[in-house]
């Protein structure tokens, strides 16, 4: 049987999803690695939508951008990162015990719902299959809890990180201005000084350098 052109596209997709990530040949023949997106249906509730959309309208961004933020900073880490693996592409290592959902509770809607499809990034998508399996949860509640107790930042709020981050990107670090003989001479008299007291404060508390760790009742004061 012949395969239309969805079924094909679907089929690729699926394929695509078994991998985190995969490497793309760009336009001007340059090779870069991207994360692999997985279509994932959700239904949430109305007031929940009405969040999301309201917040993506205001960062001017994706609903599908918002959700992958949201999940990656709000859910807990479920993934190590893969030290020495030989495949290039497999980054993070999940334990698979993680995603056994088979103790997950049925949801049961006493509100009107909506349904929303976003294209996930793969690391997004297992962490929300992990936390929801964990939590015996489905991950349509997990991110509609989410949505619901979630506090945004306010304009105000994202413009202050915005311009902290054009500081941190502008910043450009000066040597410090040597000293002079005098000042030199100043710190040299100050540094011996703190030695001096170092010194002191080593005898009374039996001569190691612990005693800032200890309790109080393993102090040698002879």
């Amino acid at each position: 049987m012949k395969l239309t052109s969805n079924q094909k596209r679907y089929r690729l997709r699926k394929q695509r999803s078994k991998r985190e990530f995969r490497r793309i040949k760009k336009a001007d023949g340059k090779v870069s690695t991207v994360v692999t997106r997985i279509q994932t249906n959700l239904r949430i509730s109305t007031e929940s939508y009405k969040k999301l959309k309201s917040q993506s309208d205001s960062e001017n961004i994706s609903i599908a951008a918002l959700l992958n933020r949201l999940i990656q900073v709000a859910l807990p880490s479920y993934r190590t990162m893969t030290a020495g693996s030989a495949d290039p592409m497999q980054i993070y290592s999940w334990n698979e015990s993680l995603f056994d959902q088979k103790h997950r509770r049925q949801r049961k809607d006493k509100q009107p719902t909506k349904r929303v499809v976003v294209d996930l990034t793969s690391t997004s998508h297992k962490t929300l299959k992990a936390h929801a399996a964990q939590t015996k949860r489905s991950m349509a509640r997990v991110v509609d809890e989410l949505l619901r107790h979630h506090k945004f930042l306010t304009p105000e709020q994202r413009q202050r990180q915005a311009d902290q981050r054009a500081r941190m990107k502008n910043y450009v670090w000066t040597p410090p201005t040597p000293l002079s003989a005098e000042e030199q001479e100043e710190f040299n008299i100050r540094y011996q000084e703190f030695l001096a007291r170092r010194n002191e404060e080593l005898k009374l508390f039996g001569g190691t350098g612990l005693f800032l760790t200890l309790p109080s009742n393993r102090w040698n004061p002879d």
